[in-house]
């Protein structure tokens, strides 16, 4: 189980994920979440093809939005991910806490 918090800060929008990972085959993990703010759940695929490699997919139902990206973690701590969805691409740093 796990908890998610975006920050936005260009417009100062706090979203809340509740969700759960659960690794289907070695290397592959799936999941499932509900954001708490938007009241709709999402679900998602990720594979780790490397120690610090993985590619992800996510969809979101209630926009039907497909999102790609792919992670390399730079250390324990932080990770940076290029992100694809429907509509654009961005660049997203990831800190684990």
């Amino acid at each position: 189980a796990f908890a998610l918090v975006d920050f936005y800060p260009k417009n100062t929008r706090w979203d809340f994920d509740l969700g759960l990972y659960r690794e289907i085959v070695p290397k592959v993990r799936a999941n499932v979440r509900y954001s708490v703010l938007d009241k709709y759940w999402k679900g998602g695929i990720e594979y780790n093809f490397a120690k610090r490699l993985a590619f992800r997919y996510e969809y979101r139902a209630q926009d039907h939005i497909s999102e790609f990206a792919l992670r390399y973690k730079l250390h324990d701590f932080l990770a940076l991910e290029a992100v694809m969805d429907n509509d654009d691409k961005w660049l997203r740093f990831i800190g684990y806490f």
